[in-house]
């Protein structure tokens, strides 16, 4: 017998029980997998796993942030609250209308002056032009102030708004192109250098024509605009039928207002009526003559002019009536103002005068009891001017007052 013979059963048996232990092992592996995979999934789903807890620790998590930021919310309410209450301190029996004494710091050669210059404030065409340089100070009886008028509360902040209880008896000179070009600014610095006081925290600017514009009766100060058509045949806010043709001259600030319209090309965005940029406006700035320019093609400006108050045939002014102004209380802003006064002063805004074939860029005025544009800038002639006094506003806190309603309030 062969060596060969007597082992092939024997390995055919083998191989039998190897396959066999083979599949033994792999049903066992799967069992263990099956049950891993169930305990697995248990831990995942159940009311206790790995899933629900995720999801109990994310609310919880969203409720936590919730309540953070409820927290910070009502910290920043009592910050505000707080801080209200600091800045509400309007003394107790103040009222619209009452007098307040209150004497700027005096000028002196350097400080609390204002120079009024001549190449700002005249074309240099007019038919009478100033003769020099004007230094405006608080220490001359014709620009000293030292009696006020509460004009506005803020009852949410405290600021305080005085009024000179009457314009300056000193006047300034504003005439031509210049005067629509820095007639704001110059006004606007004048009283500010002359009647504020930075260590109070006391600012002070001129009078424009949005403080009388506030204090009229709505209805009042809507008939006043749309009654401007009969005036110039041109209502408030709307435009001439035709354009000005190329050359017709306009100051240059007009150019950077808002709702100019030169060559066709309407500003959107520019100046209101009383704003003006940081910089006084040269004579001969971009290439103007005199404070003008030329339009290359045309020009088609929207009318800002109205009127209350008027004058007879005779040219006498005819003082606005006492029921056009808003009162409080008992207090009539016709009287704060002082409009049945023969005073004239300068407004800090500027408005135009427009009709069909031409226009007229002018400064505002108050002129005896007249709300109106005062005439410093007709283009046919060049020649218009006019001097006015100024009229003050203060703004500040009203901590700084003392006093009280009987024995009267001051600013020390």
């Amino acid at each position: 017998m062969r060596k060969n013979d007597l082992v092939k059963p024997c390995s055919v048996n083998n191989v039998n029980m190897q396959n066999g232990i083979t599949l033994i092992a792999l049903v066992i592996t799967i069992i263990v997998l099956l049950i891993l995979a169930g305990i697995t999934i248990n831990l995942a789903l159940d009311d206790n796993g790995i899933i629900k807890r995720s999801l109990d620790v994310s609310k919880k998590y969203g409720n936590v942030e919730k309540n953070e930021l409820t927290e910070l919310k009502n910290i920043e309410n009592i910050i505000d609250n707080i801080s209200k209450e600091k800045t509400i301190n309007i003394p107790e029996g103040l009222s619209i209308g009452d007098k307040v004494s209150y004497t700027p710091p005096a000028s002196t050669d350097t400080k609390n002056i204002y120079n009024w210059q001549v190449k700002y404030c005249s074309s240099g065409i007019e038919s009478e032009l100033p003769s020099e340089d004007k230094v405006l100070k608080n220490t001359d009886e014709n620009y000293a102030i030292t009696e006020w008028i509460v004009f506005d509360i803020d009852e949410k902040t405290g600021k305080v708004e005085l009024i000179s209880e009457k314009p300056t008896n000193g006047t300034v000179y504003l005439g031509g192109a210049q005067a629509y070009n820095n007639g704001v600014k110059l006004l606007n610095d004048a009283c500010s250098n002359l009647y504020g006081n930075e260590s109070e925290g006391i600012k002070a600017r001129s009078m424009n024509v949005e403080d009388i514009e506030n204090k009229i009766e709505d209805n009042v100060l809507k008939s006043a605009k749309e009654n401007q058509k009969t005036v110039t045949g041109i209502s408030y806010k709307t435009q001439p039928l035709e354009e000005y043709i190329a050359g017709y001259k306009y100051p240059v600030i007009y150019e950077k207002e808002k709702l100019s319209v030169i060559n066709g090309k309407e500003n959107e965005n520019g100046l209101n009526i009383s704003e003006q940029e940081e910089k006084l406006i040269e004579r001969t700035e971009d290439g103007a003559e005199n404070g003008f320019k030329k339009a290359q093609t045309s020009i088609k400006p929207y009318q800002t002019s109205w009127m209350l108050g008027g004058f007879n045939e005779y040219n006498v002014p005819i003082t606005a009536p006492k029921s056009a102004f808003k009162s409080k209380g008992e207090i009539s802003y016709y009287d704060i103002i002082n409009i049945s006064s023969d005073k004239t002063y300068w407004l800090a805004s500027r408005c135009i005068v427009v009709f069909q074939d031409h226009c007229h860029f002018h400064m505002w005025s108050l002129f005896s009891g007249v709300i109106h544009s005062g005439v410093t800038c007709n283009l046919e002639d060049n020649s218009c001017h006019n001097s006015l006094s100024m009229r003050p506003i203060l703004s500040l806190n009203s901590e700084i007052i003392s006093g009280n309603d009987i024995e009267g309030w001051q600013i020390l």
